[in-house]
């Protein structure tokens, strides 16, 4: 169990970095917060916005996205506070989130996109700037 903190540390201080340009707050909460997301709504969703992968330059459809059922506080207060940096500038949340997690086959092309969702709860990890949610890191 130790190894693989370590490993899950060593990996998220080492991409901390790209982290900073990954997107802005406000990107991200596009892309990952939304507290009325259920499992069945996520063709819907994901196509509405058109997320990266998807659209008139790029026809793939994105194959995996999660959405956190909170609010933009809730979420926000894990940079500050409510998490614990595990390197860079990377946190986990102390508590667990009910997030929705959609996947899709990336050979499908837009706007025929379809999803498949599954409902967890999880502690999120993060990645902030200036205190504020900026990427959402998976952890499989």
């Amino acid at each position: 169990m130790e190894i693989r903190m370590f490993s899950l540390v060593l990996l998220l201080v080492m991409c901390s970095a790209l982290l900073l340009e990954a997107q802005s707050w406000k990107d991200f909460k596009n892309k990952h917060i939304l507290g009325t997301m259920t499992e069945s709504n996520c063709t819907n969703v994901m196509n509405e916005k058109k997320l990266p992968g998807i659209g008139p330059y790029n026809s793939s459809c994105k194959e995996r996205n999660t959405f956190i059922k909170a609010t933009d506080k809730l979420v926000q207060n894990v940079c500050t506070g409510a998490g614990k940096p595990v390197g860079g500038n990377i946190y986990v949340s102390n508590f667990p989130f009910s997030v929705v997690t959609c996947k899709g086959n990336p050979n499908q092309t837009y706007p025929n996109c379809d999803y498949k969702g599954k409902e967890y709860m999880i502690n999120i990890t993060i990645g902030c700037k200036n205190n504020l949610p900026v990427h959402y890191h998976i952890v499989d």
